[in-house]
């Protein structure tokens, strides 16, 4: 256990941080959605081992009451891996050099319902269903591809592949399913596409939403199968294939439930839907209607705000190449509203190819090397994608470095509109 919260149940009761959790009431947990079922209970009989010591305490507690203990990780016993050879892995295409962790290909479906990581259900069989059809963990998100079983082959090369059998059962029992297609030209787009939503109108037509994202490629792909990225051209006929099926289905379900990625739309140059499109944006993470949700939400923001007072100070703001044009355009009305002087400047992406274009995939040595010749102008900004939770970039240099490398004061931006307003009038009055 990493913690024990202060004058909770678990403290009073004696429970020391480092001790370790072996069984709750004579059941042995398997990660943190049993220990969270199994803590409901009004009785607890917690089995613990402290050292070579093993003890039992016992808590008495009131309905929805907390225990009062963390734990270092989700998963208590073993993670499941991915056991397929995916042809468009992004895994695959990394340096070495980074931290550990980024390199483990989890393929778990307790990490996709605590956290919306995207599974493919070829490593489970009929208990893990069961499981998760009577527990309801829901939603869930699940990387298809395609229903077709030669592409499916081609593309995940699948040691044991039972997904769609799997996906039936839980979109008939009810659990909410997001499904992912990792579109790659010349593979599963076009005619395979077509067929592939046909099929999952017709068998699944009560999944929650269809996610369609481009395939993302880095400059490290020697050896590995022959892919390439999408034309403006392919992507403007993507966004024609599939918007009719949109609007039949906003007809029919009231809903647009196949949703493409904005990066389709702004390679293709067309304009993005509106933020009604996305109804509740089931597929955010996923890079579908962030940009449409970012756009609205200052404008909405920036109608009601209200100023204080002018901004007089300049800001470099970085993000990825991809939505430069996005944040131009959307610090232009706040600094006519605010004032203040905004200098967005969409950064290549040196380290995993100039192919890579999202903000999150952004390192600190590029920053670096974007700005080792000519400092940027004023605070610089950068936003918390590009962040994880220890506030380190994905090639584990932190904010602090970049500050003492280039001479500047920097600090994180929020993408959520309000917080952002809001995080630059407080810079403002620094």
């Amino acid at each position: 256990m990493s913690d024990i919260l202060k004058n909770s149940l678990a403290q009073n009761g004696g429970i020391k941080k480092g001790d370790i959790l072996l069984k709750i009431n004579d059941r042995t947990l398997r990660d943190i959605i049993d220990y969270q079922i199994i803590a409901e209970e009004p009785q607890l009989k917690l089995s613990i081992k402290r050292g070579k010591k093993t003890k039992t305490i016992n808590i008495l507690k009131d309905e929805g009451e907390p225990v009062g203990i963390r734990f270092d990780s989700s998963i208590f016993n073993t993670l499941r891996h991915c056991q397929n050879k995916c042809i468009f892995c992004f895994l695959d295409q990394m340096p070495r050099g980074l931290r550990k962790s980024l390199y483990i290909k989890d393929d778990d479906f307790r990490l996709s319902f605590l956290y919306g990581n995207f599974i493919t259900l070829t490593n489970l069989d009929d208990k893990d269903i069961r499981r998760i059809i009577d527990q309801r963990l829901s939603p869930l998100y699940v990387s298809l591809h395609s229903t077709d079983t030669k592409i499916r082959k081609t593309m995940l090369q699948p040691k044991n592949d039972m997904a769609l059998k799997h996906l039936k059962a839980l979109v008939g029992a009810g659990i909410e399913i997001n499904i992912q297609i990792v579109l790659c030209p010349g593979i599963n787009d076009g005619p395979n596409l077509r067929d592939t939503l046909e099929v999952l109108d017709a068998d699944f037509s009560d999944a929650r939403s269809i996610g369609i994202v481009p395939v993302g490629l880095t400059k490290y792909r020697d050896s590995l199968y022959p892919l390439r990225n999408f034309t403006a051209n392919e992507c403007e006929q993507l966004i024609q294939q599939i918007s009719p099926m949109q609007e039949k289905y906003v007809k029919e379900m009231n809903g647009s439930w196949i949703f493409l990625s904005d990066e389709f739309y702004i390679s293709a140059g067309v304009a993005l839907p509106s933020v009604d499109h996305y109804e509740d944006f089931p597929q955010l993470e996923n890079g579908i209607g962030i940009a449409a949700k970012f756009s609205h939400e200052i404008e909405e923001n920036l109608r009601s705000f209200k100023v204080c007072r002018t901004l007089e100070e300049q800001y470099t703001i970085l993000t990825g190449v991809l939505a430069a044009p996005l944040l131009k355009k959307e610090f232009g009305k706040i600094q006519k509203k605010i004032g203040g002087n905004f200098n967005v400047i969409g950064l290549p992406n040196d380290y995993f190819g100039t192919t890579v274009s999202v903000a999150g995939l952004i390192t600190g040595k590029d920053i670096i090397k974007n700005f080792k010749k000519e400092k940027p102008e004023g605070t610089l900004l950068i936003p918390d994608v590009m962040l994880n939770s220890d506030n380190l970039f994905i090639d584990d240099l932190s904010i602090q470095d970049i500050e003492n490398e280039l001479n500047v004061s920097v600090r994180i931006m929020p993408v959520e509109g309000k917080a952002l307003l809001e995080k630059i009038l407080d810079l403002g009055e620094r």
